[in-house]
């Protein structure tokens, strides 16, 4: 499987590929057939190969969750011997069950901090005046003016006095006015 990695992961298995594969296994199943049984066509070798990587990788998968488990219990790793260990390094079957980063197509914290290097801080506050802009039209005054006709709700429902409740209305009124 070494001399030929394609075949061990399972590469090429359509039109010329796929012939390519089953003539590899009939091949190694002559191979593996001389050392004794039990005795298999290459077809029955390519199945046993494609169950021993499903149950690797479920093996690996389990070492993963239980390395990220919290709580209590008993530590129940699966060592993995040599030739799993081998065929692992040969596939990557570590990356393909455990990817890199916090979540799978996540962006890391390397590449936040270098797309982030590249926009000024000036580009922010452009696109911040230019947003205003476009939701203010048809509006006068300037950007001081657009400030003070935002108004900030309390967080905490309160009971309001009379003079607090027209206080409102006329906030309201003035907002109103400044759209």
């Amino acid at each position: 499987m070494e001399e030929h990695p394609e075949v061990a992961k399972g590469l090429g298995s359509f039109s010329s590929g796929k012939q390519n594969n089953t003539e590899m296994w009939d091949k190694f199943a002559g191979d593996l057939n001389c050392l004794g049984p039990p005795m298999r066509d290459g077809r029955g070798w390519n199945k046993l190969w494609l169950d021993y990587k499903l149950k690797l990788k479920q093996n690996i998968a389990a070492n993963k969750r239980e390395s990220v488990a919290t709580g209590g219990g008993p530590f129940t790793q699966l060592s993995l011997s040599p030739l799993e260990q081998s065929v692992d390094s040969l596939l990557g079957l570590q990356y393909d069950v455990c990817p890199s980063g916090s979540t799978f197509g996540g962006i890391s914290r390397s590449v936040k901090k270098e797309a982030s290097a590249h926009i000024p801080d000036t580009a922010i506050e452009d696109t911040f005046e230019a947003a205003v802009s476009e939701n203010t039209e048809g509006t006068t005054g300037n950007m001081e003016d657009i400030s003070r006709c935002i108004q900030v709700t309390p967080s905490k429902k309160r009971k309001l006095s009379a003079s607090a409740v027209n206080e409102r209305e006329e906030e309201r009124i003035k907002f109103k006015k400044c759209r």
